[in-house]
């Protein structure tokens, strides 16, 4: 079998981004087509490939059922990529009649703005950004547009508070209605923000910088992600190539004394540096050298396999911790914290920690339902201990259910 060197190689070949010595197509074994093939699916990068193989005239060089496959991927991907438009251009009108302020964020952006044809870069949802204090009438006027939302219409403003997205569905269409961009806390997106005509539509995008920031983070975020868990899943090719494909179209606009600057101020460095680092060095899409300099403070000099797959063994313990209904409390506020670092600081945090924790007098006596209300200080170790059974007894029926959610979302995409 091919070796997954060989196979990102190969991959990054389809893409035009070989820096060294290519592969001889016609080596490929009709076995290691099979592995390509489905990795191909896997990043999302099927249209691209069918078009580069069209237009450099090797799809006869490869097994007839994956060209096909991929020339319907990318009929498919056209065709899904316009009705997704249409439902957008639909959504910016009523948000402009509706005095909305919205922001249209990642593939929506990207198939139309850095892409050759929008047909190239399939998109499972749409992702629109708007103000807080918006959401009920962003919520009413998705509803009136058709739009489901997966959220219970009682709790849209405590979900909203949380930091968390909020997802609708439109047929087989989805969207995720976002309040903020947790990767930027410290950067005023809404400021920087700009006009452009995408699609046939004109649409309000993030400036360069914070787009690139955005993509760069929003990859970290689930690279820690998928190391935390083990490797359930993979970091899909077509988002680097993004990177690459924005640094190619806006290089000469981005200014890196503000990402730098921006980086310093969001504690991303890491983030910023090992994404960067890797695009620089194995897509060979160059970042400055006093870039990467000045962003190297903890971040990973990590090859580009271990960006897109992860080979850590799942700890049990993670699984059961992230899952398990009783830590969610402590989970919800940790994404605030994280969202919001200048309003929900460390010290609010350990402070809320240790208040759910060790609650008041009042509430111990009604949650523990205390006869001699000054013995309950008492209830507090048994609080504790309580708890810790409940968590060790809630292990295996958590990792099961976590596993089996997992599997099925890789079997899935």
């Amino acid at each position: 079998m091919i070796s997954r060197e060989i196979e990102t190689k190969f991959l990054l070949q389809c893409l035009g981004l070989t820096k060294n010595e290519e592969i001889n197509i016609n080596e490929i074994t009709e076995k290691d087509w099979i592995q390509i093939g489905r990795r191909i699916f896997q990043h999302k990068i099927a249209p691209l490939v069918y078009q580069n193989f069209s237009q450099n005239k090797k799809l006869s060089q490869i097994p007839e059922v994956l060209a096909h496959d991929l020339r319907l991927e990318y009929f498919q991907c056209s065709l899904n990529n316009t009705r997704i438009y249409y439902e957008l251009s639909e959504i910016l009108k009523s948000a402009k009649e509706n005095n909305i302020p919205m922001i249209v964020l990642k593939g929506a952006v990207l198939a139309g703005l850095v892409y050759p044809s929008y047909a190239l870069r399939p998109m499972e949802d749409m992702d629109l950004l708007i103000k807080p204090e918006d959401i009920r009438k962003a919520n009413d006027m998705l509803v009136q547009l058709g739009w489901r939302c997966k959220v219970r219409d009682g709790l849209l403003e405590m979900i909203n508070q949380q930091g968390y997205d909020i997802g609708y569905v439109k047929g087989d269409i989805l969207l995720d209605l976002h309040t903020a961009i947790r990767e930027l806390p410290s950067s005023d997106y809404w400021g920087n923000s700009q006009r452009k005509n995408i699609a046939s539509l004109n649409m309000q995008i993030l400036s360069y910088e914070d787009m690139l920031m955005h993509l760069c983070l929003h990859i970290y975020r689930h690279l820690q992600t998928i190391i935390l868990l083990g490797g359930l899943s993979i970091i899909e090719l077509i988002k680097l190539y993004d990177i690459v494909l924005l640094l190619r179209k806006f290089r000469d606009e981005i200014n890196w004394d503000y990402i730098i600057r921006t980086g310093k101020d969001n504690n991303s460095e890491d983030g910023l540096y090992t994404i960067l680092n890797v695009v620089d060095r194995d897509l060979g899409e160059h970042i400055p050298n006093d870039v990467l300099k000045e962003l190297k403070i903890d971040g990973a000099d990590l090859p580009i396999n271990n960006i897109l797959y992860s080979d850590c063994k799942i700890s049990k313990l993670v699984i059961f911790l992230i899952s398990n209904k009783l830590t969610k409390h402590f989970a919800m506020t940790m994404a605030l914290h994280n969202a919001f670092p200048e309003k929900y600081t460390t010290f609010w945090f350990i402070k809320f920690v240790f208040g759910s924790l060790f609650p008041n007098k009042e509430y111990m006596v009604k949650r523990y339902n205390i006869k001699h209300p000054s013995f309950f200080g008492f209830y507090y170790p048994y609080r504790l201990i309580t708890a810790i059974w409940m968590f060790l007894k809630a292990i295996p029926s958590y990792i099961q259910v976590y596993r089996r959610s997992m599997e099925r979302h890789i079997s899935e995409n």
